[in-house]
């Protein structure tokens, strides 16, 4: 579909937290016909983040386990407790992945496993970002 990213300095978009979409592979993609540069708020990426290491996977435990509980931090919201996890720079420094920013030329196709951490990008002066998006998901994952 044909996206229109309205990014807005202090707007309070939850894509802009740092999160994986999934605990599985997931695919997502972005055709941009324009340039995106830093000043736009580009993707965020933690490359090798979608790779599960053993401090990611027991983070993925006690996360499981605090929404169960009632008793994760209430700025991860309810996409977190939907499985849609958020992490605090903290959290990721902690799992030794860091985000950086995914700047791109006028007509490059941009390929995500969010599975990965990954977020919008913050601006301080707003902008408006064109893209074609689209996802590809396994739709039962847990069958061979």
């Amino acid at each position: 579909f044909v996206q229109r990213v309205h990014n807005k300095p202090g707007d309070n978009d939850h894509q802009k937290l740092a999160h994986v979409d999934t605990f599985f592979p997931a695919i997502k993609f972005w055709w941009f016909p324009e340039d995106v540069k830093l000043e736009h708020g580009p993707l965020n990426y933690a490359k090798g983040s979608c790779y599960p290491t053993d401090i990611y996977l027991d983070w993925i435990f006690n996360e499981s386990m605090n929404i169960i509980e009632g008793k994760y931090d209430e700025w991860k919201g309810k996409d977190h407790m939907e499985g849609s996890f958020r992490a605090s720079e903290e959290e990721l420094i902690a799992m030794q992945f860091e985000l950086e920013p995914i700047t791109v030329k006028a007509n490059t196709l941009v390929v995500a496993n969010v599975s990965g951490f990954h977020c919008r990008g913050n601006v301080e002066t707003e902008y408006v970002r064109s893209a074609i998006h689209g996802s590809i998901r396994i739709e039962k994952p847990f069958e061979i």
